[in-house]
């Protein structure tokens, strides 16, 4: 008996050794397991996750405006593409500032014509209009008797010094657009009140064409427009004008407004000629005109809607059409509300 205890002493003895083995054997496993993923989050997060992070930083900085190179001196792929990025970076930058300084030169030749052309039309307007009184006079018999001959040559004299006055006069207002860009004195203003004032001014010119005028607006009330009342009415009225030049007789022309979203439009309709398809590329084009409308009205610039858009760009609206060859042309002014 006393034999057979000191075996099972012996053998609680080794279980008991061989348990604690088996749990340091644990402790060492979990303590080394332990290690390694802590040793792989800080290769992670040194070595992967932050160079990421910081490209994608950059990369966001960079994409609004402020270049800060990423600074990685590795040579693996992330080093790479940090390289990469640093590069392209550079050259981005080196590319605006050369683009700038061209903007600049730009602007500054874009002033100096416009300056040019402002004196270069205010040279000729007096004598061009001196020209006209002295040849206008002739006509007249006040310079003395002329022959029906010199008669008729001096009339289409008055005629082509006429037209050259309205080309200066046109080109004096683009220059004066061009030069008063930041002084536009705008208002709100009822824009039903400011088509009414063209169509009164433009009356009679209707009424010579024997072409009618017709206004139309919603019955609601429409919200007031923040514009510059006289610069507006002069955009509305180049395109009534053109409107009625380029009818026929027994036709009339629409006027109207509209609040659509968050705009104001401003429409004039015709039943005229219409613009050719293959040139309405070049409608807001400076001296562009029709092909079938110089045939039936020899005269005009080629600048009102030139000036129009001018007029149109510095509001922050826009202004587009609708043409058909024979049927008429339908202008839309949208000016926003906001």
């Amino acid at each position: 008996t006393g034999k057979i205890q000191q075996q099972v002493i012996q053998l609680s003895t080794d279980i008991q050794q061989t348990a604690n083995q088996i749990q340091l054997y644990l402790y060492i496993a979990l303590a080394v397991a332990v290690f390694i993923v802590v040793f792989l989050l800080y290769f992670l997060a040194n070595y992967i996750t932050k160079p990421i992070e910081a490209l994608t930083l950059a990369a966001k900085q960079f994409g609004e405006g402020t270049f800060i190179p990423v600074n990685l001196h590795r040579r693996d792929e992330l080093g790479l593409f940090a390289e990469t990025f640093n590069t392209m970076g550079h050259d981005i930058l080196q590319t605006k500032q050369s683009l700038e300084v061209e903007l600049e030169k730009t602007k500054e030749l874009d002033r100096n014509k416009t300056e040019f052309i402002s004196v270069a039309a205010h040279q000729l307007r007096t004598p061009m209009s001196g020209i006209k009184w002295v040849m206008s006079m002739a006509v007249e018999g006040d310079l003395g008797e002329v022959s029906d001959e010199l008669k008729h040559h001096l009339k289409n004299g008055v005629e082509n010094a006429d037209r050259m006055i309205k080309v200066i006069n046109g080109l004096l207002d683009l220059s004066q657009l061009e030069e008063a860009k930041a002084k536009f004195q705008k208002e709100s203003k009822d824009i039903l009140t400011l088509i009414q004032d063209v169509v009164t001014t433009l009356a009679p010119n209707a009424e010579y064409k024997k072409v009618q005028i017709k206004v139309s607006a919603p019955k609601k009330k429409l919200p007031q427009v923040k514009v510059d009342s006289e610069k507006i009415k002069s955009a509305i009225h180049n395109l009534v004008d053109n409107a009625i030049k380029y009818s026929p007789a027994g036709k009339a022309v629409m006027v109207g407004a509209a609040q659509v979203g968050s705009e104001m439009y401003i429409t004039v309709s015709d039943q005229g000629y219409g613009i050719p398809k293959d040139q309405q590329h070049r409608v807001f084009e400076k001296f562009f005109r029709g092909k079938n409308v110089v045939k039936v009205e020899t005269e005009g610039s080629g600048l009102g809607l030139t000036i129009v858009k001018d007029i149109v760009d510095k509001h922050d609206g826009k202004i587009f059409f609708e043409s058909e060859e024979g049927k008429g042309t339908t202008f839309t002014i949208a000016l926003p509300l906001k």
